[in-house]
């Protein structure tokens, strides 16, 4: 007889995903709880897909940035919600920072399909 517990599917779902290219296996400790995100990928996401806004955002507040941005996405998050925020992204200081690149309707932009592989910090 298999065994049904909860925890072997757990098992089964996390073993998939972590084969999958589709998800960043990653350790619980760097999810921030309090900003309710992973601070790193989110760096990592805005630095790679919208290099301009980076750059601002560094000048803005050269020493810390990732702070910045973690403290307008918790405040925020609160007021418009984690949905809201991940579809209409939002302005930090004149820059806009997009949460998510959806994917594109055709292959044609190539920068696009990349982009939309690197929302992982949620």
């Amino acid at each position: 007889m298999s065994d049904t517990k909860e925890i072997n599917f757990e098992d089964t779902v996390f073993d998939f995903l972590g084969s999958s290219n589709l998800y960043t296996t990653r350790n619980s400790n760097n999810f921030n709880l309090e900003y309710g995100l992973d601070i790193e990928l989110l760096e990592q996401f805005i630095r790679e897909t919208q290099p301009e806004t980076w750059q601002k955002l560094q000048k803005q507040f050269p020493a810390n940035t990732m702070e910045a941005v973690a403290n307008e996405y918790a405040k925020l998050r609160d007021k418009r919600g984690v949905l809201n925020l991940i579809r209409e992204g939002f302005v930090l200081q004149g820059a806009s920072i997009k949460l998510i690149s959806f994917k594109p309707s055709s292959g044609l932009n190539p920068e696009h399909q990349k982009n939309m592989r690197k929302t992982d910090f949620l």
